[in-house]
């Protein structure tokens, strides 16, 4: 009985050190589907979003054992990703936006931060909305007319100079450009460059 608990214990211990090195690296994969792969609930939520949009495109993701829908689409020539957890629920939208068109105090925060590094270059920047009480339109009609009435992150896809060669970082900061983690990209460089 001693031997078994012994086990259990190093396989608990095993699985809970997995889990948090696998949450530092970002290995995405998207793969393209069509709207009728979407869970119904998720079509039905952006039903109105994708009848105003124009190149709208569908994928189920997988970063890490964690899966995931998107809905990508460009309306008024903004590019914004949208996505959902695999049960359909709204997990946040993604609007493209230009870092140095980001407030100066966000800037200058990242810029901070970035400051460790010899050489980096910032490979693409967007404004993240989410709030679990708020519906899809609220929110989309929110990042869509550049509001900040729901919760504001910045996700930046960053390529550092380490060791003579490049290294690519997803990395989140909150609304006033704090730090919040980075995840190390592994896998294709330009995945997570596209929209």
């Amino acid at each position: 009985m001693k031997l078994i608990l012994k086990y259990a214990a190093i396989l608990v211990l095993f699985i809970i050190c997995t889990c948090a090195h696998a949450q530092k690296y970002k290995a995405e994969k998207e793969v393209r589907i069509k709207a009728k792969e979407l869970p119904a609930s998720i079509l039905d939520q952006a039903d109105q979003i994708i009848n105003d949009a124009k190149k709208v495109k569908y994928y189920f993701e997988s970063d890490s054992g964690r899966t995931s829908y998107e809905i990508k689409l460009k309306k008024d020539h903004i590019l914004y990703s949208i996505e959902f957890n695999k049960n359909g629920m709204l997990e946040d939208i993604e609007r493209l936006v230009c870092f140095m068109a980001l407030p100066d105090n966000v800037i200058q925060n990242v810029a901070d931060h970035l400051a460790k590094y010899a050489n980096y270059q910032i490979r693409k920047s967007q404004k993240q909305y989410s709030d679990p009480s708020a519906s899809l339109q609220q929110i989309f009609y929110s990042a869509h007319a550049n509001e900040s009435r729901f919760t504001i992150r910045y996700e930046l896809i960053i390529s550092v100079l380490q060791n003579n060669s490049w290294q690519g970082y997803e990395m989140l900061f909150d609304e006033q450009g704090k730090f919040l983690e980075q995840r190390e990209i592994v896998g294709r460089a330009d995945d997570h460059i596209l929209y």
